[in-house]
């Protein structure tokens, strides 16, 4: 069974037969969680790095990195029994839009933000697939952690 995980949302699961995809991650960030010891995955797709604005953050934490990756772990620990230290956490999309006026430079500042957040946790992560001009799509099988990325070029 496939779980989608649209923008600003998040899951996680510990039912062997499901797949965790996010469709379409060019500037937003996906932050992919799997335990091995207990066989349990989690994904968000964050969209900005954060807000100033409370009420759209107590709205939407998984809308922005910094609110949304502590819930997630968080979760994961809560949910499954998983410790910190025993989480597998890579880094997906973050692109660029490869426009010379992109002045927002969202891409870069969503992937500070998840490195921030999670240095800040004492989390060790890797960078999945990171930059770049692509949008990916991502299916993560939930039992092995295995992460199958779908790269297509943004269209400039």
């Amino acid at each position: 069974m496939i779980k989608v995980i649209g923008i600003g949302e998040m899951a996680t699961s510990m039912d062997e037969t499901v797949i965790l995809k996010t469709y379409a991650l060019s500037s937003c960030v996906a932050v992919v969680v799997h335990s091995s010891l207990k066989q349990a995955s989690g994904i968000i797709h964050v969209a900005l790095p954060t807000s100033t604005n409370k009420e759209n953050i107590d709205k939407r934490p998984c809308y922005y990195a910094k609110s949304g990756i502590p819930l997630l772990i968080e979760s994961m620990c809560a949910k499954y029994g998983c410790l910190k230290g025993e989480l597998q956490i890579s880094l997906y999309g973050g692109a660029n839009t490869g426009r010379q006026d992109d002045t927002f430079h969202i891409g870069q500042k969503n992937l500070k933000e998840a490195e921030k957040t999670l240095q800040k946790m004492q989390l060790h992560y890797q960078e999945g697939d990171v930059g770049g001009v692509l949008c990916r799509t991502l299916e993560m099988k939930v039992n092995t952690g295995m992460v199958t990325v779908f790269p297509l070029p943004l269209m400039l």
